[in-house]
C-alpha cells in the first residue's frame, strides 16, 4: 500500500494547497470593472426576467405533485405524508414559510429561492476559502456564481431540485474542509456534517444515489494522497448518515421498511422508465425521428398489449440490462449530449479545468481538488449517462457548473504562467457570457 501511495504521489504537486495571489495590479483593474458591471447587469436583467416569467408565472407540471404532497402533509400530519412517500426535507422546511404566508404555491417556490441563494453564498464561501483571491477576483467570480444560480428556470419554481443541490453542495464542501483540515477534530466535524448533508440531500430526493460513487471515490482519492486517518472520518461520515436518515425516513421505514421519496408517476399504470425506454427504442430503430414524440401512455399499454406485460423495464437496472447494445448507444449519447450546456453555462472554463488536469498529469504536478471535482463530476455523469433517457434536463446537472467553474478558476490560476493570460482569458470569458444573458441568447 505505501508503495502504491509513493508511486501516486509523485504525480501531485509538493506545495500547499491554497495559493495566496498578489492584488491585481492597476493596467488590469478596467477589465474586472468591466467584468463585474457585465456580470452584475446579467444577473440583474435574467433574475427580473425568470422572476416575471416564472416565479410569479403558472403553475406547471411538477409543481402540481408537490402542491399534492404538501397538502396532504396538511391534511393528514407529518408521519402520514412521509409514510404514504413524500419529499420529507423539502415539505419540512417548506412548512414554516407557509405558516407566514398561507399560500402553497408561494412556500414552495419561495425555499427554491432561498436554496438558490444558499447555494451562491457556499460555493462563494468554498472559492474564497480555496483560491484566496484578490478583491477583483472575489468580486467578479462572486457575480458569476450569482448568474448561474440565477440563470436557471428552476431555482424559480416549487420543486425540490434547488434544495437538494443546496444539500448535495454542502456535502460536497465540507468533505473538501475536513479533507484539507490538519486538525483531527476540526475534520471529524466536518465529516460529520457532510454525512447529515448527504441524509439530508436523500430525504429530498433519490437523485443522491447518482452522486454516492463521486463521493466514494474522492475518498479512495485521498486516502492514498491525503489521509491516513480516512477511515475514521468515514466511520463518522456514515453514522451521521444513517443516523439522520432513520429520523428522516422513519414513518416509511416503520410501515413500510422503506425510504420515503415523492413519486412523480402518473395515476395510470404506465411507468415513466417504460415510456423512456419504449422512446429510446423507437428513436435507434428509426421509428421516430424527433424527442418530442415520446411514448404515449397509450402506445405504451398498446406496446404491451401485442408483445406482452414484460416486454418493457419497470426499473432502471431493468432497463440497463434488457439491451446492452441500446444502452451502449444511449451511454455515449447521453454523456456527449449532457456536456453541451456546460459551454453556454461557464464557457472556456469548462475547456480550460480539463486542459489544466492534463498539463498536471504531463508535467507531474496534478492538484488534488482539482482531480476530486473531476472525478466526482465524471462518476456522476457516468452513472447517469447508463441510465435510459430519451433527452437531458439540465437540471439533473445544475450544480456542476458551480463545481466545474470553480475548479475550472481555481486550477487556470494555478498552472498560468503569464498573469496577462490569465486576466484576459478569464475576463474575456465572463464578459461574453454575461452579454449572451443580457440579449438572451441562447436560454437553455
Amino acid at each position: 500500500m505505501n508503495r502504491l501511495r509513493t508511486k501516486i504521489q509523485q504525480y501531485f504537486v509538493k506545495e500547499n494547497a491554497f495559493l495566496r495571489y498578489d492584488p491585481v495590479s492597476k493596467p488590469w483593474g478596467w477589465i474586472y470593472v468591466l467584468s463585474s458591471l457585465t456580470l452584475a447587469i446579467a444577473a440583474l436583467t435574467i433574475f427580473i426576467y425568470r422572476w416575471n416569467t416564472s416565479f410569479v408565472g403558472d403553475t406547471y407540471a411538477d409543481e402540481f405533485l408537490f402542491i399534492a404532497s404538501f397538502e396532504n402533509l396538511l391534511a393528514k400530519g407529518w408521519w402520514v405524508n412521509v409514510a404514504n412517500g413524500s419529499s420529507p426535507m423539502f415539505n419540512l422546511l417548506a412548512w414554516p414559510l407557509y405558516l407566514l404566508n398561507n399560500d402553497i404555491i408561494l412556500s414552495l417556490r419561495l425555499l427554491s429561492l432561498f436554496s438558490m441563494f444558499g447555494a451562491i453564498a457556499i460555493w462563494s464561501y468554498f472559492f474564497i476559502w480555496l483560491v484566496r483571491p484578490s478583491i477583483y477576483l472575489k468580486i467578479t467570480f462572486v457575480l458569476f456564481l450569482t448568474l448561474l444560480g440565477t440563470y436557471r428556470v428552476t431555482y424559480y419554481n416549487g420543486c425540490n431540485d434547488p434544495l437538494f443541490i443546496l444539500f448535495v453542495s454542502g456535502a460536497i464542501i465540507t468533505m473538501f474542509r475536513g479533507l484539507a483540515s490538519k486538525n483531527n477534530q476540526r475534520a471529524i466535524i466536518f465529516f460529520s456534517v457532510s454525512g447529515a448533508l448527504m441524509a439530508m440531500a436523500l430525504g429530498t430526493r433519490e437523485l443522491f444515489v447518482y452522486y454516492v460513487p463521486g463521493f466514494i471515490s474522492v475518498g479512495v482519492i485521498s486516502l492514498f494522497i491525503r489521509h491516513d486517518r480516512l477511515r475514521q472520518y468515514v466511520m463518522y461520515t456514515v453514522i451521521s448518515f444513517f443516523m439522520l436518515t432513520g429520523i428522516i425516513h422513519l414513518p416509511a421505514l416503520v410501515s413500510k421498511g422503506t425510504l420515503s421519496f415523492q413519486s412523480k408517476e402518473s395515476p395510470s399504470s404506465v411507468l415513466w422508465v417504460e415510456r423512456f425506454y419504449l422512446t429510446v427504442q423507437r428513436l435507434n430503430g428509426g421509428i421516430i425521428h424527433d424527442i418530442s414524440e415520446r411514448a404515449t401512455v397509450e402506445q405504451v399499454a398498446e406496446y404491451e398489449r401485442i408483445h406482452g406485460e414484460d416486454a418493457l423495464p419497470d426499473t432502471n437496472l431493468e432497463a440497463i440490462l434488457k439491451t446492452p447494445v441500446l444502452t451502449i448507444k444511449n451511454f455515449f449519447y447521453v454523456f456527449v449530449y449532457a456536456q453541451l450546456p456546460f459551454f453556454r453555462q461557464i464557457g472556456v472554463f469548462y475547456l480550460l479545468l480539463f486542459i489544466g488536469f492534463v498539463y498536471g498529469i504531463y508535467k507531474k504536478q496534478l492538484n488534488f481538488f482539482t482531480l476530486s471535482g473531476i472525478i466526482f463530476f465524471l462518476c456522476y455523469l457516468c452513472c447517469f449517462s447508463i441510465t435510459i433517457l430519451e433527452h437531458v434536463e439540465f437540471r439533473w446537472l445544475m450544480l456542476f457548473p458551480f463545481l466545474l467553474s470553480t475548479m475550472a478558476v481555481y486550477e487556470f490560476r494555478r498552472v498560468v504562467k503569464q498573469p496577462a493570460v490569465f486576466h484576459c482569458v478569464y475576463n474575456i470569458n465572463l464578459i461574453i457570457l454575461s452579454l449572451l444573458t443580457i440579449f438572451k441568447v441562447g436560454v437553455w
